[in-house]
């Protein structure tokens, strides 16, 4: 009777056990979904910001090079204004000059 008693007591403590491991194994396994699923957040972020990066550098090399064609620009119509200024005097003197 003894004997059988003890055997009840370990198939019992067996059951348990077997509880306790599938808990367990579901903790985690729910762990490593968790785990998982913050990795993939966490390299989704480090992706966004990269790209964000990358977008603030292209931003800024566009406005450079429009600040540089502005300049360039600005360039040829002074070089322009001063060539005209020096042409057109001439110009009207030639007319003027013309029906005298």
């Amino acid at each position: 009777m003894m004997f059988l008693k003890f055997l009840l007591e370990v198939l019992e403590l067996e059951h348990l056990n077997s509880q306790l491991l599938e808990e367990r194994m579901a903790v985690t396994f729910y762990h490593v979904l968790d785990v998982r699923r913050r990795h993939r957040a966490k390299a989704y972020e480090e992706l966004r910001m990269q790209e964000m990066k990358e977008k603030r550098q292209r931003d800024e090399a566009f406005k450079k090079e429009v600040e540089t064609l502005g300049s360039k620009i600005r360039e040829l119509e002074q070089r322009d204004a001063r060539m005209f200024s020096f042409t057109l005097p001439h110009i009207d003197e030639d007319k003027s000059a013309a029906p005298a």
